[in-house]
């Protein structure tokens, strides 16, 4: 397909003895749109809250284009380059907004007919500030 679309969430809660230990929630969303053999332009988004990490709420945004380096029945490996904006507020009430590059990567294998694996990475460096994230997914 020309277009296509991934969604996914993810969380966790724990509690012991009537009080919360631990709480974390995500979710992304994702639209590529292939513009030729290899290439492709995407844009994506997502959320997060983890309050014991200090983050009442984060959310996100990138766009960008990317190449696909590797393709075979099954397995690819893609390549990505763009820009990213990032928007957090912490449970101190301190609130950040910081534009970022975004350098990705995929690597996505189907071991068998009704399987697929992919794994995400992503180099986030502040076009601000000498901050940068890295995450993998």
């Amino acid at each position: 397909p020309r277009l296509s679309a991934a969604a996914r969430g993810g969380g966790y809660w724990s509690r012991f003895r009537s009080a919360t230990t631990a709480e974390w929630y995500t979710g992304d969303f994702r639209l590529d749109l292939k513009t030729g053999k290899r290439l492709y332009v995407y844009g994506l988004g997502g959320w997060e809250r983890n309050r014991f990490a200090g983050v009442d709420r984060r959310s996100h945004g990138a766009l960008g284009t990317g190449v696909t380096v590797l393709s075979s029945p099954r397995q690819t490996l893609s390549g990505e380059a763009g820009f990213s904006f990032q928007s957090e507020r912490r449970t101190n009430r301190q609130v950040s907004e910081i534009p970022q590059a975004r350098l990705g990567a995929a690597y996505e294998i189907s071991p068998f007919p009704t399987t697929r694996l992919r794994q995400d990475a992503e180099f986030l460096p502040s076009l601000e500030d000498a901050d940068h994230r890295l995450r993998s997914l």
